[in-house]
């Protein structure tokens, strides 16, 4: 019975209750079952309790269970969830000396932890772990997690190492693959590789949406690449793509460092804006006058701002 009402508790995301009710359970003192620790245990990883659930695995040895693959696993991963690599890394090796083989998603989450705690070297190191010592095949999530590693401390020539690995070991990359690679061709305006994975993104039969887009969008700005900023803008409306106030913020962002003195067209931009329907904010303004400024044109190009803005009802 207290099984069943934790299972249900646990299911809709009530974590406080189903712990409650395991106390309860031990403290009618009940036997309880390795399904039960494991439904506590869910419910401490949905409530964001890491260490709790490391204290409800011990607890286990109390009553003379021995923690299955699913109880470590969940423990790791909510360890994991926290970026908590050096309690998860224990836990894994608790694990094997119990003699439950660690899978690919306790793996994943230990790597998730570095990615988390920003630990590049440790994240490396573990991922040839994977391939050796628990002797198992990274997964999509496993390059992806790396990748985001790379992406997160700046290392982001490595990521295009790390996609070509992944291709060669015949393991096919999802969306969050994509936008983490192209996320990181921001860095140095890495723009040609991000068209590039655009166009993979696309060859693998991926459907992309305005986050790609954007992400792709970013790369532009570093080395003033304008033109190809507005040559994606037109293939976005080409393919019904419905852009939003990001899109426009970096595509206008794309004029700072543009050698066109083509400071102009950010104002034709603005328009395009309106008849979107995308009023401007903040980031949208300041990007605006970045471009002015750095084109020299900041008087002309603050009195065409005010204008505007009074168009729109944005100034009093």
């Amino acid at each position: 019975v207290y099984t069943a009402a934790m299972s249900t508790c646990c299911n809709a995301g009530e974590w406080e209750s189903t712990l409650k009710l395991l106390e309860q359970l031990l403290r009618d003192d009940i036997k309880p079952s390795v399904h039960a620790f494991n439904i506590a245990l869910k419910a401490c990883r949905e409530g964001d309790q890491a260490k709790l659930s490391m204290k409800l695995l011990n607890d286990m040895s109390i009553y003379r269970m021995n923690p299955d693959v699913v109880s470590f696993t969940t423990v790791v991963c909510a360890l994991g969830d926290r970026g908590l690599w050096k309690q998860a890394l224990k836990v894994l090796e608790i694990m094997k000396s119990k003699g439950c083989q660690p899978d690919i998603q306790a793996c994943n989450a230990v790597l998730a932890a570095f990615a988390k705690s920003g630990e590049v070297s440790g994240a490396y190191r573990f991922f040839e772990r994977i391939k050796g010592e628990y002797g198992l095949t990274p997964n999509t999530i496993s390059y992806t997690t790396l990748m985001s590693v790379c992406e997160k401390s700046g290392d982001t020539e490595k990521i295009d190492t790390i996609f070509s690995d992944m291709s060669a070991a015949a393991c096919q990359p999802s969306k969050v693959t994509f936008l983490t690679a192209l996320k990181a061709c921001k860095r140095n305006g890495r723009w040609t590789q991000a068209l590039k994975y655009l166009s993979l993104l696309k060859s693998n039969g991926f459907e992309v949406d305005i986050k790609l887009y954007n992400a792709a969008m970013q790369s532009f700005h570093e080395k003033g690449e304008s033109e190809q900023a507005k040559a994606l803008y037109e293939e976005i409306l080409a393919m019904k793509v419905v852009p939003n106030a990001t899109t426009f913020c970096y595509l206008i962002q794309s004029f700072e460092k543009s050698k066109r003195n083509d400071w102009k067209t950010v104002f034709q931009i603005l328009e395009q804006m309106k008849d979107q329907g995308i009023s401007p904010d903040l980031r949208i303004y300041n990007a605006v006058v970045c471009v002015c400024e750095t084109q020299g044109a900041w008087i002309e190009g603050a009195k065409r701002l005010t204008d505007y803005r009074r168009s729109i009802g944005d100034l009093d």
